[in-house]
């Protein structure tokens, strides 16, 4: 009779799972077809804003061409205006058919049947205004302008953000709709999991009580449970592709909404946890599909030259902060000569020293993280050695590391976290690099990782020593610029008082002419109206930014140069910056060396030289008079900074920090851009555990910079 129980027991229970999981199917089914259809309806949405988008921008260049057409004075280039605003009427036309063909909402419908009207009288009062001005009627095409073309261009707009703004309450809408239905559909899996997970136990014990062989049966349950694991990993990879499907749709349109600048306050902080939470769980995912591209053969790798110095120092300008949040002292050391450059992929070799040395910190309460270069000229190779003074680990645990979803024991994950991932990554990095890695390390004795690469020397590598790879940077800083003599126009772009009276000085010393614009906006009119051979343009800026202002100007045939001035050079930034039409990027704080040689580029050489290094200009009256000024503002600066902290100002903090970071070296104060840097690249990552430590940092350096200039200097720079 109990042999009959427990089968029945056993199998109710199998049946009862299998159940389970054919609703879990069914959930999963289901929120992909929900997902998917939610997502053809955002996309339709994208589109119908990306076209009323283009309409706006049709509307406007025809608007900035008609104005062309009013100021200038010669002929040729009225007829070229002309032509030019019956391509934006084509284009603007082009978006509008388009848009009707899709399918309106009664809504929409009724705000196109309202602005309509508006289009129809404002291309016919345009084109009036147009061959007014051809027919050289400049008094009555400039009195049309003012009582009818500008007036109905500005319903057209206003009706045209009428229509966006439905899209952005729609795409809101969707955006709730999907996430109340991920939130149930992962309520019911988790139930169901639980559910499930007990039944498999219950029917376990039932089998090991019945039989009477516990031993076999233990090794029997791990086994399944070993197999269900498999089964587990296997459905988490593919949940990870359907689930970054949808994450990456809400991602996005979180995007864009914090981009919009049009949420109040209360909106943005119920968006921006969706992006937070949003990206931490893509970041997880994203772990898993690049373990994916690695065993696929999917990652592409680059080769150019790298230089280990320079990688090196990004690595410890990164890691030295999280080292010193420990108390633990962060090194980097060269055993032997190293080559200046060397062929690797610059991107991933600082992801995989990145991820050694955080390892290290992270399993190191005190002592020390030590970061070993060294070159074998025999095997024509390049170690980097990773060591630490953490708890170090047995064979056996080496032997798992490297594995993927592995930690040393079963308590790393709880104590530490992550996914158990990264070494597994390094690993496959390294050797499709066509190098290794390798570990050596004692139980409560620390751990060394080796990092070994292959470096090939031809006739023009050159191996530099230990002093000359610490002073590589320095010597650039500190050697004899040679300013130019040009002659030229120069539009200057940039909303800091400081930085502007800096930069017009280099631009001054070197023989350009500056205009200054303070804003986004005022250099598109400056540049629309006058010829320069050369704008800088800063990329944050008030009412319309550097990007902003760039990609208006290259759309309405704007041809002389544009230079990126920027503190953000990372390489997704600068790719950015060119595809918008800018020529260069130049980084903050401006560097002689770099910021001659690119102005040499555009401008005109009017005669000879002069070196830097006979007309210093640490001993030009005009900048100690700016560094004085600079200094003499550090104080309403430390106020702002730690006001902004106590209110918890996040972006208010980082763009103190962004501005202090792209002004502090430029004035001679790289201690003020290094702490700066460090406060915007954490409050960026949004971790924010640290941001009071590093704002009292920048703070302290501020104050230091304050007490180390001369009272005396200190208030002729207030009365100035």
């Amino acid at each position: 009779m109990k042999r009959v129980s427990t089968k029945f027991a056993i199998t109710a229970g199998f049946s009862a799972m299998l159940v389970i999981l054919l609703i879990l199917m069914g959930v999963w089914l289901f929120n992909v077809r929900d997902n998917s259809a939610r997502l053809q309806d955002m996309a339709n949405d994208l589109r119908k804003s990306e076209l009323v988008f283009a309409m706006r921008d049709a509307a406007m260049q025809r608007a900035l061409v008609l104005h062309r057409m009013a100021i200038t004075e010669d002929i040729f280039e009225r007829d070229d205006a002309y032509m030019e605003m019956s391509r934006k009427a084509s284009g603007f036309i082009a978006a509008r058919d388009e848009l009707l063909e899709m399918d309106l909402t009664n809504a929409e419908r009724t705000l196109w049947d309202n602005v309509r009207p508006f289009i129809a009288n404002g291309s016919t009062v345009q084109a009036e205004a147009a061959q007014l001005l051809l027919d050289w009627e400049t008094e009555a095409a400039s009195r049309l302008l003012l009582e009818s073309v500008i007036p109905t261009q500005n319903t057209v707009m206003t009706e045209l953000t009428r229509m966006l703004d439905v899209k952005r309450d729609s795409t809101r809408a969707e955006i709730a709709a999907a996430t109340h239905r991920n939130n149930l559909s992962y309520a019911i899996v988790i139930t169901l999991g639980i559910i499930a997970v007990s039944l498999g136990a219950a029917i376990a014990v039932s089998v090991i009580r019945s039989t009477g062989r516990s031993t076999r049966a233990l090794v029997e349950a791990r086994e399944s449970a070993q197999a269900a694991n498999q089964l587990k990993s296997q459905f988490l990879a593919n949940m990870s592709h359907e689930i970054r499907t949808p994450l990456t749709a809400i991602i996005g349109y979180a995007d864009v909404l914090l981009e919009s600048g049009e949420l109040k306050k209360s909106q943005t902080n119920l968006v921006q946890p969706i992006e937070r939470s949003g990206k931490h769980l893509l970041r997880v995912i994203n772990d898993i599909l690049d373990l994916s591209k690695i065993e696929a053969g999917e990652m592409k790798l680059e080769q150019i030259p790298v230089s280990p110095p320079e990688v090196l120092a990004g690595v410890e300008s990164l890691m030295a902060v999280k080292a010193a949040e420990k108390d633990l002292r962060f090194r980097v050391r060269y055993e032997t000569p190293v080559p200046e450059s060397f062929q690797a992929d610059p991107t991933r070799l600082k992801q995989i020293l990145l991820n050694l040395c955080g390892n290290a910190i992270k399993f190191t309460k005190q002592g020390e993280v030590t970061i070993t270069a060294a070159y074998d000229r025999k095997t024509q190779r390049i170690v980097f050695r990773v060591r630490d003074t953490g708890i170090g680990l047995t064979e056996k645990e080496i032997a798992r590391i490297f594995n993927p979803f592995s930690q040393a024991d079963a308590s790393t994950t709880r104590k530490f976290g992550r996914t158990g991932l990264g070494l597994t990554i390094v690993k496959e990095l390294a050797e499709n690099m066509g190098g290794e890695i390798s570990c050596v390390s004692e139980k409560g004795h620390g751990s060394e990782f080796a990092l070994e690469l292959p470096a090939e020397s031809d006739v023009d590598m050159r191996l530099i020593d230990a002093a000359q790879a610490r002073i590589k940077s320095a010597d650039a800083v500190n050697a004899a610029t040679t300013v130019p003599r040009l002659r030229g126009q120069v539009l200057l772009a940039e909303d800091s008082p400081d930085n502007q009276r800096l930069i017009t000085m280099h631009l001054e010393r070197a023989g350009a002419t500056v205009t200054l614009a303070t804003n986004g906006q005022e250099a598109v009119e400056h540049a629309l109206v006058t010829d320069f051979d050369l704008i800088l343009m800063d990329i944050q800026m008030p009412v319309l930014d550097g990007k902003a202002a760039a990609s208006l100007l290259r759309n309405a045939g704007y041809a002389s140069p544009i230079v990126a001035l920027t503190a953000n050079v990372m390489r997704e930034d600068i790719e950015e910056y060119l595809g918008l039409g800018m020529n260069a990027v130049l980084a903050k704080p401006i560097e002689p060396e770099k910021f001659y040689p690119e102005l040499t580029r555009h401008l005109a050489d009017a005669g000879d030289t002069a070196n830097e290094a006979d007309d210093p200009l640490a001993a030009d009256p005009k900048f100690q008079a700016l560094v004085r000024d600079f200094v003499a503002g550090l104080p309403e600066m430390i106020d702002a900074v730690r006001g902004a902290l106590g209110q918890r100002d996040w972006i208010e903090l980082k763009g103190l920090a962004h501005k202090l970071k792209g002004m502090g070296g430029g004035f001679g104060y790289p201690q003020i851009t290094d702490a700066a840097a460090a406060l915007d690249a954490q409050v960026a990552a949004e971790e924010y555990a640290t941001v009071p430590e590093l704002a009292e940092k920048l703070v302290h350096v501020c104050r230091d910079a304050v007490a180390n200039l001369e009272p005396v200097e200190l208030a002729d720079a207030a009365s100035m």
